[in-house]
């Protein structure tokens, strides 16, 4: 059975539907197959990834948290597995670059990943400047779209700090960005290369970044969401 398949389209999808009424445009850009990636933002709630799973049933999209879920229970680290998820177990500076190289790994094989460019929650609901590690995901992987998706009313759904609330929400999926056009304008040829994907995954990245503000329809902010503290 496909436990994926299952949780969204039924088990989690129905009542994640009845609650929240969510509206998706722009499927028409979405590439026919994989490998690619989804870059949604802001990233304003936890419930977001359900959420763009649910309401985009007929992919398989794998999303990254953290490797702590997997160590609670058999059937919790279970379900975990089989709704997509794949386990992320370093934090600060190893997370990011564990995060490009299992994606790049996943999307080698022709997989679809979920990837937020922010990094983690925006609680201003703005949209902030994104982490190029979306970006070096995409390169690495031989230069595989990128998808930029505007979460519209997320934040209303799940307040931070506060509960989830029955709500209206929006999806919208703007046209894939090619990393290899980016490449093809700065004159090289050589992706692998570490200096050229650092200047090129910033200027990817910055592109991204520009879509996503439009889609959103949310103030942009050029700084990087600030970390919270350490305990």
């Amino acid at each position: 059975m496909d436990w994926n398949a299952a949780f969204r389209k039924f088990i989690l999808g129905i009542p994640l539907r009845l609650l929240f009424r969510v509206r998706v445009e722009g499927r028409e850009h979405l590439p026919k197959k994989g490998p690619y990636i989804i870059a949604p933002g802001p990233h304003t709630t936890e419930i977001e990834s359900a959420l763009i799973a649910v309401h985009l049933p007929d992919i398989k999209i794998r999303f990254f948290a953290k490797a702590e879920y997997w160590s609670k229970s058999r059937l919790y680290g279970w379900f975990m597995t089989n709704t997509g998820q794949v386990p992320l177990s370093r934090t600060d500076s190893r997370a990011a670059l564990e995060q490009i190289k299992s994606g790049a790994e996943i999307l080698r094989q022709g997989g679809i990943m979920a990837m937020y460019p922010e990094g983690t929650r925006s609680l201003d609901g703005r949209v902030h400047k994104g982490h190029t590690g979306v970006a070096r995901a995409a390169i690495r992987a031989g230069g595989v779209p990128i998808v930029p998706v505007g979460l519209i009313g997320m934040r209303k759904l799940n307040p931070p700090g506060g509960r989830i609330r029955p709500g209206r929400a929006k999806i919208v999926i703007g046209k894939p960005i090619d990393p290899l056009h980016y490449q093809e304008l700065s004159g090289h040829s050589d992706l692998a290369d570490r200096a050229l994907e650092a200047a090129l995954s910033r200027g990817v990245t910055d592109a991204l970044m520009k879509a996503v503000t439009r889609l959103s329809g949310a103030e942009y902010v050029n700084e990087y969401i600030p970390l919270p503290p350490k305990k």
